[in-house]
């Protein structure tokens, strides 16, 4: 016979029904303190997933602008944030893709077709900024040599 931690008990040494019922109420307390906990969660991913589409629709609008293809396609009508594909061509080959919806957030960078790297969730988000700081990179240099007398950034 098994306990339920999973220890093995002979038939003389069964928990007494008196500790099993108190561990069943004090479980289910602990899932009763906050029932509004995972509608708040689902609620705010959404508004996270809403903020990423925004960003992704103007990162891919950025990078054009900076001369790297660049597209960012959204779920729906645009507006309601479900979701949100961007690619961009770095060029030589090398392509990241970004994928945000309901399901799930996810970084797929390639060269040449293969996969290079994958990341998933903020560790995903975190490349979006490595590719903001390298649109701002380029613009800075843009800007730079447009104006001669602007020392370029190093």
């Amino acid at each position: 016979m098994v306990d339920l931690g999973g220890h093995s008990v002979s038939a003389g040494e069964q928990r007494p029904e008196q500790t099993t019922q108190k561990l069943k109420r004090t479980f289910k307390l602990g899932l009763i303190q906050d029932p509004l906990m995972f509608p708040r969660l689902a609620e705010h991913y959404r508004s996270v997933v809403q903020d990423l589409v925004m960003s992704l629709q103007a990162l891919a609008s950025g990078l054009k602008e900076a001369g790297v293809t660049a597209s960012c396609y959204s779920c729906g009508d645009g507006r309601d944030g479900h979701g949100a594909s961007f690619v961009a061509d770095l060029g030589d080959s090398h392509v990241v893709r970004f994928l945000v919806s309901d399901f799930g957030i996810s970084w797929v960078e390639s060269r040449n077709g293969r996969e290079l790297v994958k990341l998933e969730g903020a560790e995903a988000i975190q490349e979006l900024q490595r590719m903001t700081e390298m649109l701002q990179q380029r613009k800075a240099e843009g800007s730079a040599h447009s104006h001669p007398s602007t020392p370029a950034l190093a």
